[in-house]
């Protein structure tokens, strides 16, 4: 069987096998170019870059901005990878990643997939343990029969390696320092620290669940706050629950 029938028949375990290297990545349909991490600061200034992160908030049951310049939450990017978002023009919109296919028992949409992974199936098990971390972009489908619809087109943007000069780095950098809110994060801290929401849209021809990421957090809100280091202190003991409620006090969770 063809990786791409491997995808309309069981995309369950075709995204599966993707994400645990079992199927290359280069099976996916659409996949985009995510352009190149920073280089030095001379030849990203004859650039135009590195470009600051934006912050924006949209309702994607409104309305889902498409475009490379349009009013979603951005990380920072270096000037290659602005550079190729602006090639793709419509192709390219907010940050994503895929959490699940639309399921049809949930979700009675055209599109959605019935649950071809059975729990008493010959798979192992431990192959359908977790989620697929499948990363990309949101954007318009331009052909097919469903032009005009949103889709999901991956790009591994999560995981590329962005060398020494992450946003951290650049922060540092800038003279004055970038400090406090405006600090530039690494891909993977600024995904964690954004919110989110799942939404149904296409891939290819099925319907797949996304967490869209619509909008960016403070360092100052509470769901912002990271949490102390306890790896200093041991398993179950007072000092631990001492720490934990300390904590919780001095966050205001439990004033």
């Amino acid at each position: 069987m063809s990786y791409d029938k491997l995808r309309i028949a069981n995309p369950k375990l075709f995204f599966d096998g993707i994400d645990k290297g079992f199927i290359p990545s280069s099976a996916h349909i659409g996949e985009i170019a995510i352009g190149q991490a920073a280089s030095s600061p001379m030849i990203e200034g004859v650039m135009g870059g590195p470009h600051a992160p934006e912050s924006y908030t949209f309702d994607p049951y409104v309305g889902i901005p498409i475009g490379a310049n349009a009013a979603y939450p951005k990380p920072w990017r270096s000037a290659a990878q602005k550079i190729q978002d602006d090639v793709y023009g419509a192709f390219i919109g907010p940050f994503a990643k895929m959490v699940g296919i639309t399921d049809c028992s949930q979700n009675g949409t055209i599109g959605c997939t019935n649950d071809t992974c059975s729990k008493n199936g010959p798979i192992n098990q431990s192959f359908l343990a977790s989620v697929p971390e499948i990363y990309g972009r949101l954007g318009i489908l331009l052909d097919g029969g469903y032009v005009g619809e949103v889709e999901f087109r991956p790009q591994n943007w999560y995981h590329q390696d962005q060398g020494t000069r992450d946003g951290p780095w650049w922060s540092n950098y800038f003279d004055p320092p970038i400090t406090g809110d405006q600090q530039w994060l690494t891909k993977k801290d600024w995904w964690a620290a954004a919110t989110k929401t799942v939404i149904s849209v296409w891939y290819g021809t099925i319907k797949v669940d996304v967490e869209v990421a619509t909008g960016t957090l403070s360092f100052d809100d509470d769901e912002h706050f990271p949490g102390e280091d306890l790896s200093a202190y041991n398993d179950y003991s007072l000092d631990l629950l001492f720490v934990m409620v300390s904590v919780a006090a001095a966050t205001r969770w439990i004033l």
